[in-house]
């Protein structure tokens, strides 16, 4: 694990966390945007709430609800057009975090360890169009619904039908 602490210009302090399977980029307590190894977008944490990606690049965001706890949350998949923005901002946000270290020429570059470098260069080389391609591809594998998708190997049940939405008491019927 490598951990840089970089000062940007307006005093704030960009926290960049790489493994081997994962590079995070934290910029304050309200925004953090996590990549996997290939530099997909991951997960991320904005204002409050938690956003989740999948390989079918659809994006289920979970917030607090009124009352604390976990029970209350709030959970929505976010629109089209909502996860090009959010994906957007994120790519955007590694970008410039790159470029800052790239300007800062040797001092800051001295201070990046190679491994950070190359993970930010392996993001940098991400996109919505890039992932959206992916999606296509990871459509044309798993639907139907014959295997269980890589990212769901955790989940509680398969959903055998394409399309179809369960609820719990649903779900429950259809136990023995």
């Amino acid at each position: 694990m490598t951990i840089l602490r970089l000062p940007l210009p307006g005093g704030q302090t960009t926290i960049i966390n790489q493994r081997p399977e994962s590079t995070t980029i934290m910029l304050d307590a309200q925004t953090m945007f996590t990549f996997d190894a290939a530099g997909r977008l991951h997960g991320a944490f904005v204002q409050g709430s938690t956003f989740r990606r999948s390989l079918a690049n659809a994006i289920l965001e979970k917030r607090p609800g009124p009352p604390a706890g976990l029970s209350s949350r709030q959970r929505r998949f976010l629109t089209p057009a909502e996860v090009q923005a959010l994906e957007q901002r994120a790519y955007d946000t590694a970008a410039e975090v790159l470029a800052h270290i790239q300007d800062q020429g040797d001092a800051s570059a001295g201070q990046a360890p190679a491994a950070i470098l190359a993970a930010l260069a392996r993001v940098a080389s991400c996109n919505y169009d890039k992932l959206e391609d992916e999606r296509e591809v990871y459509e044309r594998l798993y639907k139907p619904v014959t295997i269980l998708p890589p990212d769901q190997y955790l989940a509680l049940y398969l959903q055998a039908t394409e399309g179809l939405r369960l609820r719990c008491m649903q779900l429950l019927r259809l136990l023995p």
